[in-house]
């Protein structure tokens, strides 16, 4: 992964597999890099994944939007990405892993931190998910996105705050309420 993000190398089918194969290493399931068969729908809810027999297209046209340059800020263009590849849900398994993963990498290379969703948040994450898949309402999961990114800066900050500690400036201080 920090390959992708050092080198900023276009992202491709290939290695979105590779990336899939990473999240699925030491499972039981043999389905690793391989694209689902059987249609699904989202477990616990009425969304139903796009037919299997269109991946081809699928990924070739969220490869083709990665790559395309966007005046999106970066923060919801990484959500946006994060939506588009879960929705399209082209494994059996570890969709939402990898989903997560291309997010943190369209982050890492717009210069920021990596957004991690609190397992507390698991529910209104997954709700926020679905509300942008059937009815294209972005607000609270974008909200849950940048929540997360700002509770990565402000980790960061505090991390570098304390190892500062009196050389940092007072502003940087109050801000960070040390």
């Amino acid at each position: 992964m920090l390959e992708l993000v050092r080198d900023e190398a276009p992202l491709t089918e290939r290695t979105v597999r590779k990336v899939h194969s990473l999240v699925m290493k030491g499972q039981e399931s043999g389905s690793a890099e391989a694209y689902r068969g059987p249609n699904v729908m989202a477990a616990g809810t009425e969304f139903r994944y796009p037919d299997h027999l269109h991946w081809a297209e699928l990924m070739a046209g969220f490869v083709a939007w990665w790559e395309t340059p966007s005046s999106i800020h970066p923060v919801l263009w990484a959500a946006e990405a994060h939506v588009r590849f879960v929705t399209i849900h082209p494994f059996q398994d570890g969709n939402g892993r990898v989903g997560r993963l291309l997010l943190n990498l369209a982050l890492l290379r717009h210069g920021y931190p990596i957004a991690v969703i609190p397992v507390e948040r698991r529910a209104e994450y997954i709700a926020s998910l679905e509300r942008v898949q059937k009815l294209g309402d972005r607000q609270h999961f974008d909200a849950i996105v940048l929540d997360a990114v700002e509770a990565s800066l402000r980790e960061t900050l505090e991390l570098c705050a304390s190892a500062v500690g009196a050389v940092a400036s007072a502003e940087l201080r109050a801000w960070l309420g040390v």
